[in-house]
């Protein structure tokens, strides 16, 4: 995928890993890991920090969310994943970008008061 709107804005960048053949594989992940199975034409709009992998046949898109009020004001991003199937999704609920400012509060928060 070398769309400039999905590489920028869509979280995803512009190399994407890709997993094939027989085996296991692992994939890092965090909260409650969610799989779903969408039909042909079926779409699932996620924010862009909870999608884990998704399958070739799934078309990944992006799509605007508020403005820069929702984006400055609410915490929220600017844009949401959007997924059509047919194929699988792996969602989670807890991202590491969250987890990490988190452990960094944490740890500064228990350094200054040590």
């Amino acid at each position: 995928d070398t769309n400039p709107l999905t590489c920028c804005c869509g979280g995803q960048g512009l190399i994407r890993q890709v997993i094939k053949g027989d085996g296991m594989a692992f994939i890092g992940a965090m909260g409650v890991i969610t799989h779903k199975t969408l039909a042909p034409g079926e779409t699932l709009l996620v924010d862009t920090n909870s999608l884990v992998s998704w399958e070739d046949s799934v078309e990944f898109d992006v799509r605007t969310t508020g403005g820069c009020c929702t984006c400055c004001c609410a915490g929220e991003g600017l844009f949401n994943t959007k997924l059509t199937g047919p194929g699988e999704v792996f969602l989670q609920s807890y991202s590491h970008g969250k987890f990490k400012n988190y452990a960094i509060e944490w740890y500064l928060g228990n350094r200054a008061s040590a």
